[in-house]
This record gives C-alpha cells, sequence and structure tokens, in this order.
C-alpha cells in the first residue's frame, strides 16, 4: 500500500512512460487513494530525471517500445495461452468499472496489464518474471510462478513460458479479458465442430 522502490526504476519503466509520468502523472492502481503528486517539473527537469534513472542501471536506450506488428502470429498466441494458464487476471485487472474481481483482497491486486506496452521494458518483465522476490522484496504478492526463489524450476519450460507471455504484454492491443473470453469461444466452437455427425455418411 505504498509507492514502489525506485532503485531500479530505469531498468523498469520505458523512458518516454516516466517522463509523461512525471509530468502528469495518471493512476496505475485506481483502487488505492495514494496518487503520486505533481511536481511542477519544467521539460528538462523531467527528462534529466528520466535519463538520470536509466544511466544508473546502465540502459542506454531508455525509450524502448516493441510493436506488435513486428511479433510473429504464433509466438503471440502461445502468450495468450501462457497467460491464460497462470491466470494472470486474477490479479491484475484491466478495469474496474464493474467491480473488483470477486473473492479477491484489494491488497493483493496489481497494476493493470494493458500499461505494460507502454510503461515497462520487455527485458525488465522477464527478470521480474523469473525472479520476483528478488527484485520486488520477499513482501511483493506477486508468486512465485516459474522458479523457487533459490532458482529451481517450478515448471517444465520456465523460461520459454516468460519469453512468451512477455511477447505477449507487449503486443497487447486490447483487454486481456477480451483476448481470453475470444480464445473461450474459439475453442468453443472447434469442439462443437468436432462433435457434429455427418449422418448422410453413417453406414446402416
Amino acid at each position: 500500500m505504498v509507492p514502489p522502490n525506485l532503485q531500479d526504476v530505469g531498468a523498469r519503466l520505458q523512458g518516454q512512460y516516466m517522463y509523461q509520468f512525471v509530468m502528469e502523472p495518471k493512476p496505475v492502481r485506481p483502487w488505492l487513494k495514494m496518487r503520486m503528486p505533481t511536481f511542477g517539473f519544467t521539460e528538462a527537469q523531467a527528462r534529466t530525471l528520466v535519463e538520470g534513472f536509466a544511466a544508473s542501471v546502465a540502459v542506454t536506450n531508455p525509450y524502448t517500445y516493441v510493436a506488435k506488428e513486428s511479433i510473429a502470429p504464433d509466438h503471440f498466441q502461445r502468450g495468450v495461452r501462457r497467460f491464460r494458464v497462470y491466470k494472470c487476471v486474477q490479479c491484475h485487472p484491466t478495469s474496474i468499472d464493474q467491480g473488483l474481481p470477486e473473492g479477491v483482497d484489494p491488497e493483493d491486486l496489481s497494476i493493470n496489464l494493458m500499461l505494460s506496452k507502454t510503461r515497462l521494458r520487455p527485458e525488465w518483465i522477464r527478470d521480474f518474471l523469473e525472479r520476483p522476490k528478488q527484485i520486488a522484496g520477499a513482501q511483493t504478492r506477486m508468486p512465485t510462478v516459474f522458479y523457487t526463489v533459490d532458482g529451481t524450476p517450478k515448471v517444465e519450460r520456465p523460461k520459454d513460458d516468460i519469453d512468451d507471455i512477455t511477447t505477449y504484454l507487449m503486443g497487447m492491443i486490447e483487454p486481456p479479458e477480451v483476448t481470453l473470453q475470444a480464445e473461450e469461444e474459439t475453442k468453443k466452437v472447434e469442439q462443437e465442430q468436432k462433435q457434429k455427425v455427418d449422418w448422410s455418411t453413417m453406414q446402416y
């Protein structure tokens, strides 16, 4: 319920997002009452701050952005499937317009992942998914899904799963709930098609 640690923020956030956020803060966790204040920075001061955070972690290109058109469709779809398997939207709602997820404490909710594409650096996402406790601290609500704290794999192909999910996040152009619902409907139609019997071909 407190602001995030800024120690590695230059590695975590894309420079353009950080610049815009410093100039005009917008909530990333709308269910929290705490808000980032506006400090009245000039554009030059904001740029200096962003470049300073990037330099502190040796990031040479703070303005990373991944265009969806550059992502192979099959790679993107693997990410969608991994996203569904690991139930990421359970703790990462993209909107609270319809209320909070059922049975979830607001303190357990995390950021809107629709912001990932323009907010987070893909290298950081991969690193965080691999070792969330080491990066965010033992108190983070993010579970160790792919590896134990000592680095032992918890799933069959952790690096592939992490890469697929990162790819999906960086290519996301609609709320994951919409994408996942469409996936479910497609699967349902395919299953129904398989179950249909062509009686004209039956042997009597």
